[in-house]
């Protein structure tokens, strides 16, 4: 077991650059099944999810370098495989190979993926899409099974789903005619993928609006190679801001985009944050006065993220008054709250979408677990701010969706030490 020693309080200073966007980079790999020439990607996070999908590509026969967040890719070479079960439940983001797997293959074999527990997170989008596009889906022994070459189609996206809409893209590109897709998804990362694969030769229309159309290249054409950026992570970048305001920080975040966290200044605005906005990707944090409690309602893009719901939890321990978090995507997401009671949060979890929180509070250390990604970057956040030393047990999943977090946060003023247990 690997956990986190965190001695606090203690205050953040300096500079600290955001990394390239882990929900960004999982979409943008398994796309490569659809080119066959080399493809380039660079500002790559080197986190456990990226190195899980690569074994899943390397599973398809795609030949990967990956160094100093340089990674390139080549699937000319590649071949129709099933993946293991062990491989589909390491992470949900393996999902992604659904859309460019069939669409290259015409057929593909995945088990049903695994990832965080933050509550039921169905694959009836994805199912949809696929038959929607005519192709062939059996759900057997909870795999995914399925056959066919996508024909183009007019499709809606079950609940503006981020993944769900990657795969119909994905799917769309090589299909045999037009596909309109409704309901699509606008979050930054669904932006990048359109614009990485029109940059290899997709042609998507509408790009960053609810409403996309897709002219299929046609079944077994492919698109051709290039090179691209990963774009910032923005819910890197707005983690790392709400720990800066909840320990009163002076703070520079560079490649923090503005417009990918709108959501969150907002936030700030309202609750008294004292923050400075330089060009269009740096944020300065300042120390400010008294916090005030606020009812902070999550939602699509470009509302504020689910992700940043946790987080944002820290800082409302500190605002004067009563807060309420109102989670409107995973009923299973407040589970982080009772880690929370046990530094010292005055909290309650008034049903599975509401959560109460009573400022400010003191927070101490004390042994707590990373549940999930975002729930365990939340406690390295609120050890932070405890009095005392914070271990906290099962990082393997930060480590999953934050590169080096203990190192970079120990170059700004935190004092995090690693052990394996």
């Amino acid at each position: 077991m690997k956990q986190f020693l965190i001695s606090g309080p203690t205050q953040l200073h300096g500079e600290f650059t955001v990394v390239g966007s882990k929900n960004t980079v999982l979409a943008m790999m398994p796309a490569v099944l659809l080119a066959t020439e080399p493809v380039t990607l660079h500002n790559v996070p080197r986190i456990s999810d990226v190195d899980a999908m690569r074994a899943i590509l390397e599973l398809f026969g795609v030949m990967i370098d990956f160094h100093d967040h340089t990674m390139t890719m080549d699937a000319s070479q590649a071949h129709y495989a099933p993946v293991p079960e062990a491989m589909a439940r390491t992470m949900r983001a393996s999902i992604l190979v659904l859309g460019p797997a069939l669409a290259r293959f015409g057929r593909v074999s995945l088990p049903y993926p695994g990832g965080d527990y933050i509550g039921q997170r169905p694959i009836d989008a994805h199912i949809d899409v696929m038959r929607g596009l005519g192709c062939e889906v059996n759900l057997e022994h909870n795999t995914i099974e399925a056959t066919g070459y996508p024909r183009g189609g007019d499709i809606t996206v079950e609940a503006m789903s981020v993944t769900g809409t990657e795969n119909a893209i994905t799917l769309a590109v090589l299909a045999a005619g037009e596909t309109t897709i409704r309901l699509a998804a606008v979050e930054p990362q669904v932006v990048a993928l359109c614009e990485f694969l029109n940059l290899l030769g997709a042609r998507i229309v509408g790009v960053g609006s609810n409403r996309l159309i897709v002219h299929g290249l046609g079944p077994k054409q492919h698109l051709h190679g290039g090179a691209s950026t990963v774009i910032p992570d923005y819910l890197e970048a707005g983690t790392v801001a709400i720990a800066a305001a909840a320990t009163r920080s002076e703070l520079r975040i560079r490649q923090f985009w503005h417009t990918h966290n709108e959501a969150l200044l907002s936030v700030f605005r309202k609750i008294g944050v004292d923050f400075t906005l330089e060009g269009e990707e740096t944020l300065s944090i300042h120390p400010a006065g008294q916090l005030r409690a606020l009812r902070v309602r999550t939602d699509v893009f470009p509302g504020l993220p689910s992700d940043l719901q946790a987080p944002m939890s820290v800082l409302l321990t500190q605002a004067d008054g009563t807060s309420e978090i109102f989670e409107t995507v995973f009923e299973g997401r407040l589970n982080y709250m009772h880690d929370l009671e046990r530094l010292g949060a005055n909290t309650f979890i008034r049903d599975v979408h509401t959560a109460v929180i009573t400022g400010p509070t003191p927070l101490h250390g004390h042994e707590v677990v990373s549940i999930d990604i975002r729930a365990g970057a939340t406690m390295v956040m609120a050890a932070l701010l405890a009095e005392g030393q914070t271990t906290i047990n099962d990082i393997e999943h930060i480590d999953r969706g934050y590169e080096a977090l203990d190192e970079r946060l120990n170059a700004i003023g935190a004092r995090i030490e690693r052990r394996v247990q």
